[in-house]
């Protein structure tokens, strides 16, 4: 029996006109050209399991092979909600036992979502095909400020902002969270940590079936966010901001957001000069979700002697998907060929992509050559 949850959700599938607009967004589309690889093709099952019949055997493996990157829902002009669909569906056939997938995911869900920690293990991390070492060694070589730092320690905090460490960053990105900080800060913002310790966001257990546990941690956000007294919550994830929006909506902002505004009202400069290219990457869930791209580069713009360089890929897909990558390497794999041949012809000394899972997929794809992959933020805090 259907949840209202899951009816909820599938009925976005009604909206469907079969236009086929879709098509040409799909990343497994691109790298397959089969229509049930599509978002038409997976909607029609979607359907069936919406009516409450059985699509058949090897549904389950089209349905898992989607991304949930969302590309589809901005050239759909019915408004079709994808990605809750798909969650929805996925939740169904995980109930029956139907939704394929690898043996150590249930016990990486279930750890996340008891301690909102990755296991520390390098060579666990190694065995899913994460590299080891994920952040540029040494650092950057920066020239005197070209003007004097705008000093708001003086000035009543803008915000009172709750940084959300998610599961990922602080062990695996720990230069990066660290900027995050240090920026907000610099913004004038004062900045809380979670009471009671870190925690997982939930959206890898909604992409995989688990939508109970998902919004447990949902809640357990907003929770963390009232007891902090906080005015607003801050991502630095993308993945994370996508998810916790739809779920706690307007009190959640990305960094590349709150950073922006700053810009904007002139209370974010950045006075060091250091020279190089970098070209910029937008996450499936910044640029798709979250309508998050022209913020980016006009944050790294504003840095002294570093030149934006367009990036022919900088919209698709790159095939990480949270733990897809790692959960559906067939199918990944193929996404990342076609990724791979853009990566090289690249020419910047740094790709900037503002997600972990794809920051993880762009150094393991750069192993062969291309720029190094950052996060936005470890560039802009060496500029302050």
């Amino acid at each position: 029996m259907t949840t209202d949850m899951h009816r909820d959700g599938l009925g976005a599938v009604l909206d469907c006109v079969h236009c086929g607009l879709c098509l040409p967004a799909c990343p497994t589309y691109e790298a397959t050209g089969r229509e049930e690889a599509s978002p038409r093709g997976r909607l029609l099952l979607m359907r069936m399991l919406e009516e409450g019949g059985q699509p058949g055997e090897g549904a389950g493996d089209v349905l898992a092979d989607c991304v949930l990157c969302r590309a589809c829902e901005p050239v759909c002009p019915s408004g079709v909600q994808f990605g809750t669909a798909m969650e929805a569906a996925r939740e169904i056939l995980a109930a029956q036992g139907d939704l394929p997938r690898p043996w150590w995911l249930g016990a990486a869900l279930r750890r996340l979502a008891r301690a909102g920690r990755v296991p520390r293990t390098l060579g666990w991390l190694s065995r899913l095909g994460i590299p080891r070492r994920l952040e540029p060694r040494g650092r950057l070589r920066r020239t005197a400020p070209t003007t004097a730092p705008v000093q708001s320690a003086a000035r009543a905090p803008v915000e009172r902002l709750l940084l959300f460490d998610g599961c990922v960053m602080p062990d695996l990105f720990p230069g990066a969270h660290a900027a995050t900080r240090t920026l907000l800060e610099a913004a004038g913002h004062q900045v809380v940590v979670q009471p009671g310790g870190r925690s997982c966001c939930g959206a890898l257990h909604a992409h995989f079936g688990e939508g109970e546990r998902s919004a447990a941690l949902g809640t357990a956000a907003l929770e963390s966010l009232r007891v902090s007294g906080a005015e607003r919550l801050v991502v630095h994830a993308a993945g994370c901001g996508a998810h916790l929006k739809g779920a706690l909506g307007a009190l959640v902002m990305d960094v590349m957001e709150v950073l922006h505004e700053a810009l904007i009202d002139g209370r974010l400069t950045f006075t060091r000069e250091f020279r190089g290219t970098v070209a910029v990457h937008d996450p499936c869930h910044h640029l798709h979700a979250q309508g998050i791209a022209h913020q980016t580069r006009q944050l790294l713009a504003e840095v002294p002697g570093l030149e934006v360089v367009p990036f022919p890929g900088a919209g698709s897909c790159c095939g990480a998907g949270g733990l897809y990558a790692q959960a559906r390497p067939g199918m990944a794999g193929r996404i990342e060929d076609l990724r791979e041949r853009a990566l090289h012809q690249l020419d910047a000394r740094w790709l900037a992509s503002a997600n972990p899972g794809c920051l993880m997929q762009w150094r393991k794809l750069s192993r062969r050559g291309g720029p190094e992959p950052v996060h936005p933020v470890w560039l802009l805090a060496r500029a302050l």
